[in-house]
């Protein structure tokens, strides 16, 4: 059922067919693994409710899993219980601080709920993480190229955040941010992406 499911998903994007099949896996072999898969196919076809009940069993399935705890956090996100997403998120990240993923999904998560700066950090270091940059790499990167163009946009009009009104003060929070970023990548306040085992 399992591999049937992943082929629909991976060459028709059939989400409907194969959450049937897993749910019919689920039910032979209660697996972390199915659940999740689950999970992710209940939300991409907007039934929130069953991707969350689906994601909380694959975490009592297996509590070690990192895409368990991810998976939550989306069903969660769905569902607007933002703290416990970000729980979740935090969780998957401790668990493998190596996964693109649940930074990303934690910096959305944090954008929706107007922390701008740790959305910004998260996003950043999910971009880190993706393309495997440690900071002696990162001056030859694309990241960088596009990340100093952004910073170089705000420092050529350094009369704007002065014209500016409140509402833009945290876009500034976030470029600033990126600016640190670019600047000394090094010292970049990482919090839990300092794990990072990168090779």
């Amino acid at each position: 059922f399992i591999d049937v499911a992943e082929r629909l998903i991976e060459n028709y994007a059939d989400f409907e067919q194969a959450s049937v099949l897993l749910s019919w896996a689920a039910d032979l072999s209660a697996s972390s693994t199915t659940f999740t898969r689950l999970a992710l196919c209940h939300l991409k076809c907007e039934r929130g409710e069953d991707a969350l009940a689906c994601a909380r069993q694959a975490v009592e399935a297996d509590d070690g899993d990192a895409e368990a705890h991810d998976a939550l956090g989306l069903a969660c996100a769905d569902q607007l219980l933002e703290k416990e997403a970000l729980r979740a998120f935090d969780r998957s990240i401790r668990l493998d601080p190596t996964r693109y993923a649940p930074y990303f999904n934690r910096g959305a998560t944090a954008f929706h709920l107007g922390r701008w700066r740790e959305a910004a950090g998260d996003l950043v270091r999910a971009l880190v993480v993706e393309d495997r940059l440690l900071p002696h790499r990162f001056a030859h990167s694309s990241l960088h190229v596009e990340l100093r163009s952004a910073d170089g946009i705000v420092r050529q009009i350094p009369r704007f955040r002065k014209d500016a009104g409140a509402e833009w003060d945290d876009a500034f929070q976030v470029l600033e941010l990126v600016a640190t970023f670019v600047s000394d990548p090094e010292k970049f306040p990482r919090t839990s992406a300092r794990r990072l085992r990168l090779k």
